[in-house]
């Protein structure tokens, strides 16, 4: 249900426990079975989706057609973050938001591959 646990709590920020603010990378558990940490929680992940309403390739990669760029076209967030429900923490959740928008909830993941 998670990423590295099925108990929130000991892998993640949510709004029952985060007191309001983020916290650094780590300090929620040892991460998931890869050794990735803060999947789940703390900032919601921004990816490369845009909203699509069926049009999301069933390959598994980025929607990004020509209606992503539109100024008022929203990008898909995911994995809940300090302020969600519990219950919205999952990977598996969703949310659209304008990608011109800022906000605290919402942070990248830098990859490293060698």
């Amino acid at each position: 249900m998670y990423a590295g646990s099925n108990v929130l709590d000991q892998i993640a920020w949510h709004e029952g426990n985060s007191r309001g603010s983020t916290h650094p990378v780590g300090s929620r558990g040892n991460g998931n079975e890869l050794g990735i940490l803060d999947m789940t929680g703390n900032v919601s992940e921004w990816t490369a989706d845009c909203r699509s309403y069926g049009k999301t390739p069933s390959d598994g990669s980025a929607y990004t057609g020509d209606d992503c760029f539109k100024f008022d076209a929203e990008r898909i967030s995911r994995g809940g973050n300090w302020q969600s429900y519990p219950g919205n923490c999952r990977l598996a959740e969703r949310t659209g938001n304008i990608a011109h928008w800022a906000g605290y909830q919402i942070g990248i993941r830098l990859v490293y591959s060698e």
